[in-house]
């Protein structure tokens, strides 16, 4: 039998986790699911954990897979889970945060009804797993928006900081439309979920937004999402989401400049300037970076769009909340060398 929702989830050195993470997707109110877990080269015990869970596990509807993958990281992890999903919809959850039991079951209900792409809801960051912050969702609620796709491109270009623009565990997407457009993961070892939705939000026509806080992301700087070891990687990768970004908002949805895109070419500005930076975090060695990082391209383009957007404390504020999410102080000389060029 077809599953109603497949839920795939790359997992690495993640022992700790996994029981508790199977016991949350155990306990959704929606039944017919299949969980499929992509073990990426984990390097210790994590693959009997699973499969000891596995064995204890006997829930009705619910169906786990293990998957044993090479360390190939987790984009191509989750196209690995892509590829067997049987589900009629696609869920992607990472293991180490926090699911509303109605979180599946509100999903498809939505994605019946309006026969949408996909359905986005809100989410919370935080520092660990809070259930006091999990509203509760009476039967008869109906907090649900659709919105066209240039209603859905206008909403994000002014909302993105806040409703997960290149996240992908506040959506859920109809499986035959992943397969009918042909979106597959990049095999690059971050921004990979951003790349993978930004072509996913080119062939969308009809979305659907549920306004309840539905997951719990918790911030822990050990997890694969924060793992920046390679920074010149990072980098590149980081290249690429901008690029696929700007068209998607350029080419695509044809938005004139607006903070959106100048706080996207930021953040590759700043994590340019980080990489020359490396280790020698003194002044002088900032400042010559940064001297350097003006000549790009990029810096260019950011300056490009802050003289073009009409309203300066839009883009500022767009600018302060990228600063502050990437929580490297020397995002703060662009910043005001930026302001400084528009006086």
């Amino acid at each position: 039998m077809t599953p109603t929702v497949s839920i795939i989830t790359p997992i690495y050195n993640a022992s700790g986790l996994v029981k508790q993470f199977i016991a949350m997707i155990s306990h959704q109110r929606l039944r017919d699911i299949e969980l499929i877990m992509i073990d990426d080269g984990s390097s210790d015990n994590t693959i009997e954990v699973v499969e000891d869970t596995i064995a204890r596990n006997n829930r009705d509807g619910l169906r786990i897979e293990l998957i044993k993958n090479h360390h190939v990281g987790p984009g191509s992890s989750r196209q690995t889970g892509l590829e067997v999903a049987k589900g009629k919809y696609i869920y992607f959850a990472d293991a180490d945060d926090f699911m509303h039991p109605e979180l599946l079951s509100l999903c498809v209900q939505s994605l019946d009804r309006s026969m949408a792409d996909f359905v986005y809801f809100n989410y919370r960051n935080v520092e660990k797993y809070d259930p006091s912050t999990f509203e509760t969702i009476g039967v008869s609620e109906s907090k649900s928006i659709s919105m066209d796709a240039k209603q859905f491109g206008e909403y994000y270009v002014h909302n993105s900081a806040d409703l997960g623009f290149g996240y992908l565990w506040n959506k859920v997407f109809r499986a035959d439309k992943i397969r009918e457009w042909g979106i597959k993961f990049p095999a690059i070892n971050t921004e990979e979920d951003a790349v993978f939705l930004f072509d996913l939000y080119a062939h969308s026509r009809r979305i659907e937004f549920l306004d309840y806080y539905l997951y719990q992301y918790v911030n822990n700087s050990a997890s694969i999402t924060h793992s920046r070891r390679d920074l010149q990687r990072f980098a590149d990768n980081l290249r690429i989401r901008c690029d696929k970004c700007m068209w998607l908002l350029t080419d695509v949805w044809g938005f004139p400049p607006n903070a959106l895109q100048a706080r996207v070419i930021l953040r590759l500005v700043v994590a340019t300037i980080q990489l020359e930076i490396g280790n020698n975090s003194s002044l002088l060695t900032a400042a010559r970076a940064w001297s350097r990082s003006r000549r790009d391209n990029y810096f260019q383009q950011l300056l490009k769009y802050l003289n073009l957007v009409p309203k300066m404390t839009t883009t500022a504020d767009a600018i302060v909340r990228g600063l502050l999410r990437l929580k490297l102080d020397l995002g703060l000389v662009v910043l005001v060398n930026t302001i400084g060029k528009r006086k």
